[in-house]
């Protein structure tokens, strides 16, 4: 993704290689769960979809067939009611919303309408960086009232947590259980608080 925005020629080789290293590691299946049926294993293919996505974006070579398994895997394994059960589950199945509209999935499909309305009456309760920014990637995506809803919420939730003066100004704090860091965190917040003019909305078949 910094390379498709950057353009900075140093950065295409070591994209290249990630590249060659996320479709070499895909499994048969389209996954990379390496054998974890649970939440882990759901949300590391998640996030190999976006990166073929961010390749694709780039303009590098490869990712077309591995990018379109990674969708048919997601649309069969992840459905709305995965955003039900919350945790991970959710984390996973809004990532898999995102790449399977990209992969060319109806907004108007049943499921999709079913996720539109989930996710347009629950927000995260806390200001975790990493929730908001998988969900309102998704909200974004699907458009509509869940969008509207998502963003006055997002910047309700995140703006008044920035902190202001001292060496920490402009920063978010890492969250409570320890995961990541102050830069973590902040990067995470910048990058929701652009969701709606960093990204486009995937455009159905």
């Amino acid at each position: 993704e910094t390379y498709a925005i950057s353009r900075d020629v140093t950065l295409r080789r070591p994209c290249e290689r990630a590249l060659a290293r996320v479709v070499a590691t895909q499994e048969p299946d389209g996954s990379w769960a390496q054998g974890d049926t649970g939440a882990s294993g759901a949300l590391v293919t998640a996030h190999m979809a976006q990166a073929l996505y961010a390749a694709r974006v780039a303009g590098l070579q490869g990712s077309k067939d591995a990018e379109e398994r990674a969708s048919a895997f997601l649309r069969v394994r992840l459905r709305s009611a995965d955003l039900r059960t919350g945790g991970a589950w959710r984390r996973a199945a809004s990532l898999a919303l995102v790449a399977r509209l990209r992969g060319g999935e109806e907004r108007s499909s049943e499921d999709m309408r079913d996720a539109a309305r989930v996710l347009a009456v629950s927000q995260p309760a806390s200001a975790a960086p990493i929730a908001w920014y998988e969900g309102m990637l998704a909200a974004f995506q699907l458009g509509g009232d869940t969008f509207k809803a998502w963003s006055p919420a997002m910047k309700n939730a995140l703006m008044p947590a920035q902190r202001q003066g001292g060496c920490t100004d402009g920063s978010w704090d890492p969250p409570a259980d320890g995961s990541g860091g102050r830069v973590e965190a902040t990067a995470l917040a910048a990058l929701t608080l652009e969701v709606h003019y960093r990204h486009e909305r995937a455009q159905a078949r």
